[in-house]
């Protein structure tokens, strides 16, 4: 199974969030610009963290983005849920009804096939559902992402 780049990035978001120093919030355009995505498809997902629940959303001149839980609160599967949603993975497109239609038993084993995905589907969720981030992540020390972002400008600007 291939995951969508999404899972990575939004793995990624979390962990900053999770290293950001005091907690302090973290602007999406700081973030865009470490997973090197443009603002706007950032906040995309950024949307979706909020929506649920994972994240918070400050506004205004210190706004920006903070861990609305502890990350032994946050699973594998919210994760996952997220980007991928929870629609079911399998889903009849009804073609083996038109090129099958006369034959009754192709059906029943197109139920069979059908009820199979759905096992292994509730098997895979409910795995991800063991594994929370603070279980997977090691976050041993804070960062400030913006002294990080400022000190990488200044180096630029002395190199050039």
């Amino acid at each position: 199974m291939k995951f969508k780049s999404g899972i990575e990035q939004t793995l990624c978001i979390l962990t900053m969030l999770a290293l950001q120093k005091n907690s302090k919030p973290v602007r999406s355009s700081l973030i865009s610009g470490r997973l090197a995505v443009s603002d706007s498809y950032l906040k995309k997902i950024m949307r979706q963290l909020v929506v649920f629940g994972l994240v918070t959303s400050d506004s205004g001149r210190e706004g920006g983005f903070r861990l609305a839980r502890p990350l032994s609160k946050i699973t594998l599967l919210d994760v996952f849920d997220v980007i991928e949603g929870k629609a079911q993975f399998a889903q009849s497109s009804g073609l083996s009804c038109q090129v099958f239609s006369d034959h009754v038993q192709d059906l029943n084993r197109k139920d069979a096939l059908m009820n199979a995905f759905g096992e292994a589907e509730q098997l895979y969720r409910k795995r991800l559902k063991q594994f929370n981030l603070g279980q997977l992540l090691t976050i041993d020390h804070q960062v400030d992402w913006e002294s990080i972002i400022k000190v990488g400008r200044e180096h630029l600007n002395v190199t050039t």
